[in-house]
């Protein structure tokens, strides 16, 4: 059903039998009626916000390095809002949120921060597709991963991608009902590799 309504559904007597034979009654006006409204779609744009192990940059003169031991497993963790609404899996399936790692020219960073915390040796994703984890997503990117080509000294953006789209990250943090677009939208959340 597309649009709302009302059903109404009527049998006629002796149209269903039962395991014995006998005919059922005509149905009658009694809860045979359902009215039903067809949801909107969700409204406002969709979000992604960095959770903590990882300092996402929140303006476009304050770009936060985090600096990443090359070959350990780093946690990518991010939470999904459609305008103020926390989105979990029932909102958006598995597998169409991606993470698309970039090399940047150089390391333009104004700030930096250790990564305190990694995921095990082991632990990292294959291919490109964050998995849900309760109302976050989760992506542990693997810095000794030949596919991204780390080195040392260089710097590597993470954008998160939903239906070729890439998404905008909540500056500089969430504070609902605040729905602010980060004004450094392409640097989002980067990663400087050291020994």
């Amino acid at each position: 059903m597309t649009t709302d309504g009302t059903v109404t559904a009527s049998i006629g007597a002796n149209k269903a039998t039962d395991a014995t034979g006998n005919g059922n009654s005509a149905s009658t006006s009694t809860g045979n009626t359902v009215t039903w409204t067809v949801a909107s779609p969700p409204t406002g744009e969709l979000y992604a916000r960095f959770l903590a192990r990882l300092d996402a940059s929140y303006t476009s003169t304050t770009r936060i390095g985090n600096k990443a031991k090359a070959g350990r497993v780093v946690p990518v963790q991010i939470q999904l809002y459609r305008g103020t609404t926390l989105q979990t899996s029932a909102d958006i399936a598995e597998g169409d949120i991606t993470i698309v790692v970039t090399k940047m020219t150089t390391c333009d960073n104004t700030a930096t921060d250790d990564m305190e915390t990694y995921a095990a040796a082991g632990a990292s994703n294959t291919g490109n597709i964050f998995r849900w984890s309760g109302t976050k997503m989760i992506f542990n990117l693997d810095t000794g991963n030949k596919a991204y080509a780390f080195a040392v000294g260089s710097c590597y953006r993470m954008n998160v991608i939903y239906q070729n789209q890439t998404l905008i990250s909540w500056a500089p943090a969430l504070v609902p009902p605040a729905t602010t677009k980060s004004t450094a939208a392409n640097w989002w959340s980067y990663l400087s590799i050291v020994k």
